[in-house]
């Protein structure tokens, strides 16, 4: 039966044939360039991802770096402020220790004064008893210190001694 195909037939078939072949053809070139796109966008995004990643690594090491240098300044500055309250707690120590120092001196000095004074005192008083006797009155000069009115001090001690003492007292309080 194929021999007797007719010109118009053969014709007929050889148009098909190169329509299948040409629309083969276009199928396989339409298929290589929707893979090729489709390859080169893959590789750009896997391309573009390495670099996100990248740069994603950079941006949090750089963060990771501030965050070190923010509390290494926290630390130092907290180091400086614990470094000048200690200054300051052992300044006012000392400071401490000094008036204790002084106003133990103070004390100490009030305290030998007073007992001079008892001891010039119990003088005064034999002295003062034994002018009783003669009927003069007691000078200045019997007590070892300067009197307005030369009256006997009757066994206590100098005014200004005991204001001190006392004063030294209340700022022991």
């Amino acid at each position: 039966m194929e021999g007797n195909l007719s010109f118009a037939e053969v014709r007929q078939r050889l148009r098909e044939i190169e329509d299948q072949s040409m629309a083969s053809r276009l199928q396989e070139e339409e298929f290589n360039k929707y893979y090729n796109h489709n390859r080169k966008y893959r590789r750009m995004v896997g391309e573009d991802t390495k670099h996100s990643i990248r740069e994603q690594a950079n941006e949090d090491e750089f963060a990771r770096r501030e965050r070190v240098e923010t509390v290494q300044k926290i630390a130092e500055s907290d180091k400086e402020i614990a470094r000048r309250l200690q200054q300051q707690i052992e300044e006012e120590e000392r400071e401490r220790l000094e008036l204790q120092v002084r106003m133990d001196a103070e004390l100490a000095k009030a305290l030998s004064v007073n007992e001079e004074f008892q001891n010039t005192n119990s003088s005064a008083r034999e002295i003062s008893s034994s002018q009783l006797h003669n009927h003069s009155p007691p000078t200045s000069s019997t007590f070892g210190y300067l009197s307005s009115n030369n009256e006997s001090c009757k066994g206590s001690t100098s005014p200004s001694a005991t204001n001190f003492y006392e004063s030294l007292r209340a700022q022991r309080r």
